[in-house]
Order: C-alpha cells, then structure tokens, then sequence
C-alpha cells in the first residue's frame, strides 16, 4: 500500500542555502532569520570560501553579495550559477547604478536585492525560499493557497514552470492543453504577482461578448485580468480588447495585469492574421509552457492521492488507500485529458472500490464509463453544460434565472 499521508501531509526537506557576504554580521543576520524557518544555512565571507562550498554541496539558494572586497560578485556569480546548477539565486547590492542589477538577472539571478536589507527584503528572500522549497507554504505560516488546491510540484518540469510565474511581474501567457492546470496557475501568478492586493477577474473569451469585454476590464482594474482561451476571442474583439486597454494606460487608470491562457499557437495565428498583433505584442513579454500532466511524472501519485481524498470527503466515505498496483497504473497511463482525466479516473475508482485500498482494477473503470463527448472528459463536459445554462441566465423569470445560477455554481 503506498503511504498516503506522505503525499500531502509529509514536512518538505530543509531548504540548503549558501550565504556569500563579506560583512559578518550580516552573515550572522541571515543564519538567524532564514535557520528559523527550518532552513540549512551556511556562510561564506570570501569568493574562494564560496566556490570550495559550492563543491561540497548541493545548494538549493545562493544569496551573493556583489561587491566584496578583491571579487568581482558577477564572476562569482557566475560561476555559482554554473557549479550549482538548478540553485535559484539571489543577488545582494549595494549599488544603485542600474548597469550592475541587470547584469545579475542576465546571469540567472532570479531577483537583485539592495543594501542595507530591510524587513521588505529579508521577505522577499523567505519567499524565493519558500517557492524553492516545495512550494506548498509562504514562510510565517502563510498558505499559499487554500488546504483543498495545496501545489504539487515534485517534477522538474513542474518546478521550472512556478519559477518562471514567480519572476514575471508583466503579463504572463500560458500555453498548453486543456486540463493542465492554467487557470489555477493564473491565479497563483496573481497571488504572487503585483496586482495581488485587488482582485482577479477572469474572462471566458469563447463565450464573451463586447460588453462583457468591457466590464471585465472595469472590474479588473488595479487587479489582474485572467483571458482564459485567448486565443477562441473572436478577431474584432480582440481588436476592441487591444483598444480598450490602451485606453485605460493612456488614461493614466490604475494599471491591470494580464494573466492569459491558450491552447493554440498564437505566433502562427498572428501570421496568418487570426489573431490581432497588437494584443499578442501585450501577452507576450512571458510566454510558459504547461506542461502535459504525463510529463510531470513525479507529480501524478501525489495529485492522485490528494484528488482520492478530496472524493472521499466530498462523499462521506471512509478514507481509501492506495495500492502498489494502482500506484504502477497511474504513473503508466498516458493521462491524455490530463487532470481532467485524472479527476474523473479517481473518483470512478473510489465510488467503485470493494476494499480499503483502491486498485488497478478500480482505476480503469472510469474507462468503461460512457463518455458522451467522444473521448472528451467529464470536467469538460461540466464546462459545456456550465457554457449552456451561463447563456440562459438573465433571461426569462426571475426564478429561472435563480435556478440558472444554481446550476452554474453547481458545475462549474
């Protein structure tokens, strides 16, 4: 039986950090701030002292001071980066020359901190650390998101994605396919991002009309702006879009970010005039690949667990297990609907199980079920039908309308 609880519920191994500074006491600053959240934390004073560490140890965070005395920080900045491999770096300045920051994140720092570090600093590196190390909690106790949707990013893949989302402060496109996890990526670049303070308005563009065009921009202003399937935005809306945001910036309104997600290739869409240049130009400056859920394979038996135990409260049964061979089936499906797959596989295998662990066997159920959308899964089938009774509310009584809402909440 696989060990569920050290799907979810395991502490993530200490963060090892490297802290490169000639001044003692801020060596000594940083052992004692970030060792209090269960970080590994050693100390270098000299760039020779740095390196010999480097290739001792794998380093998770390297904070480097820039201007110690007889090093030249980018060098050793560079070299760090080089022997450390997928250490996530931080550089540390006292300059304010703009030339020596921006030389640092070309190298691969992922921020540029200036000297003397304050409280909003030493926040800022808990939660590079945090991100680093397994991504499931801001330092202090803070969650990142709520306990039911907690990140699973085990895969390399995974991790490389949350990185990227969180060193973009501009707009940020998602690219993949359906089911992937792009609209609960979106709202965490929004919760990570600027903007955070205000709220994420999310905007259907399949469905969306001019009007909703419009209030969708209103609502989100000083926020951010998820554009879910950007790319299914009719031609002459996104040309409205496109118009309606420059507005607003020429206006001097409070700025909007934009977050949006497709499934298609927006560059060749643009060549082939399907899709407005000037709203690509905007989305663009980010552009993420999500990967497939069968490429993120130290992902799936974590997600399955988490998604097996949600159905289970969600019905009131007892909690199930999770058999070895259930384990081996899952991590060898090629999981074609992705998460949607997953979801619906597991909640099949749970509703039909006959043990206390679920089994190979109850997981390929789900695959004699009858799909009526062609190999098409059930979250997308709710999406269809939450499209459908979306169009009918607002019309008719005022109780149909009620009882519309009621069904979108319901399938959504």
């Amino acid at each position: 039986m696989v060990n569920m609880n050290n799907s979810f519920s395991a502490p993530a191994p200490a963060c090892r950090v490297l802290v490169v500074d000639d001044e003692r006491w801020i060596r000594h600053a940083l052992w004692v701030y970030l060792s209090r959240d269960g970080s590994f934390v050693e100390t270098a004073r000299s760039q020779a002292a740095a390196l010999t560490l480097a290739s001792r140890r794998i380093y998770d965070v390297l904070l480097v001071d820039l201007e110690m005395p007889g090093t030249d920080g980018l060098s050793l900045l560079r070299e760090l980066t080089r022997s450390c491999g997928q250490a996530l770096c931080i550089a540390l300045t006292a300059s304010r020359e703009e030339p020596r920051p921006a030389e640092a994140l070309k190298l691969g720092a992922a921020s540029c901190l200036l000297k003397p570090l304050d409280g909003e600093a030493l926040a800022e590196i808990a939660r590079w650390i945090a991100i680093r190390n397994g991504l499931t909690r801001l330092p202090l106790g803070q969650r990142v998101m709520d306990p039911e949707r907690e990140l699973v990013a085990e895969s390399p893949a995974s991790q490389a994605v949350l990185l990227q989302i969180a060193r973009a402060s501009g707009p940020i496109l998602l690219e993949g396919e359906s089911g992937c996890g792009r609209g609960f990526l979106a709202r965490l670049a929004h919760l990570w991002g600027p903007g955070s303070a205000g709220r994420l308005v999310r905007l259907d563009c399949p469905d969306a009309s001019e009007r909703l065009v419009e209030r969708a921009i209103a609502r989100a202003s000083g926020g951010g702006l998820y554009l879910e399937e950007i790319g299914r935005l009719p031609l002459v809306l996104q040309g409205r879009l496109a118009a309606l945001l420059a507005d607003t910036d020429g206006r001097g309104g409070r700025h909007t970010r934009l977050i949006a997600s497709t499934s298609q290739d927006l560059r060749r869409e643009v060549r082939r005039g399907r899709f407005h240049a000037d709203l690509y130009r905007r989305l663009e400056e980010t552009r993420i690949g999500v990967p497939r859920l069968r490429d993120r394979l130290q992902d799936i038996l974590p997600l399955a667990c988490r998604f097996l135990r949600q159905s289970d409260l969600r019905s009131g049964k007892p909690a199930h297990g999770m058999s070895e061979d259930a384990a081996r089936f899952l991590q060898a499906e090629p999981w074609r609907g992705n998460l949607h797959e997953l979801i619906d596989a597991v909640a099949c295998a749970a509703s039909c199980a006959e043990g206390v662990d679920i089994t190979a066997r109850d997981l390929r159920a789900y695959r004699a079920r009858p799909n009526p959308l062609g190999g098409r899964y059930l979250a997308n089938a709710r999406s269809g039908l939450f499209r459908v009774i979306r169009r009918m509310v607002g019309s008719g009584t005022p109780d149909e309308a009620k009882a519309g809402r009621k069904a979108c909440t319901r399938y959504a």
